[in-house]
């Protein structure tokens, strides 16, 4: 029990413990069961059971109180039915989904549909890449790249060396790709496939990267001959 004997509040190490955390908690677990609940015959006034809305906690009070719930369980769930946007099979949209205004059965769809034009970040062909490097990824370019390759015996043409790190080997166009493509007017991958002489395995070489930067057909290099000589 509590003491008032100046600042302290407990007499002694006994009656702290008791009404410490130490003694509620030993309290909690030595509870008998069928205890006699504290509010056991106790009957409420008029005045309370209008403050406590007794009668009305039987009925259901709050944003419900008067209202239908939705049952959204089993057959009673509203289903809505809507085709996908990209396969276009049906679905069964519960209530929430239609509120998000699903469009798509699952996220493949999804990743699916948000490819080239639809793609939120997509410019077009020009702002994708260069059309040198997208001619590059076509697999008419890959075979004429192997077969040089393979005829040149994976060598360099010009000094004989093999492939490494320092000096990798490379393909090179003895005619100027650009050249090539201004005579033949290609502005699109597809008119390069349709170019017979970008595909001519005699118009190419295989060369390393320190010969290759030697040589007018690399890069911009050789440009400003080919202005002056016109």
């Amino acid at each position: 029990m509590p003491c008032k004997r100046g600042a302290k509040k407990y007499c002694s190490r006994e009656c702290c413990l008791k009404n410490t955390a130490i003694g509620i908690k030993n309290k909690r677990f030595s509870i008998e069961k069928n205890t006699i609940p504290w509010n056991k015959g106790i009957k409420y006034s008029p005045e309370l059971k209008s403050r406590l809305n007794v009668d009305g906690l039987k009925l259901g009070i709050g944003y419900w109180k008067g209202k239908e719930r939705l049952n959204l369980r089993g057959d009673r769930l509203r289903h809505v039915i809507r085709n996908c946007m990209f396969c276009s099979n049906e679905m069964k949209l519960a209530p929430w989904q239609v509120r998000d205004n699903k469009k798509f059965c699952s996220p493949k769809c999804y990743q699916a549909w948000h490819r080239g034009d639809n793609s939120p970040v997509y410019k077009g062909d020009k702002a994708v890449s260069r059309l040198r490097n997208r001619i590059a990824q076509l697999p008419e370019y890959r075979e004429w790249h192997a077969t040089i390759m393979k005829r040149d015996g994976y060598k360099c043409t010009l000094c004989g060396c093999v492939h490494s790190k320092e000096r990798p080997l490379e393909v090179d166009h003895i005619k100027r790709f650009l050249t090539i493509a201004q005579e033949n007017s290609i502005f699109t991958p597809d008119d390069a496939r349709n170019c017979k002489e970008l595909w001519d395995i005699s118009n190419g070489r295989t060369i390393c990267r320190i010969c290759h930067r030697t040589l007018d057909t690399y890069g911009t290099k050789g440009l400003k001959k080919l202005i002056n000589l016109t």
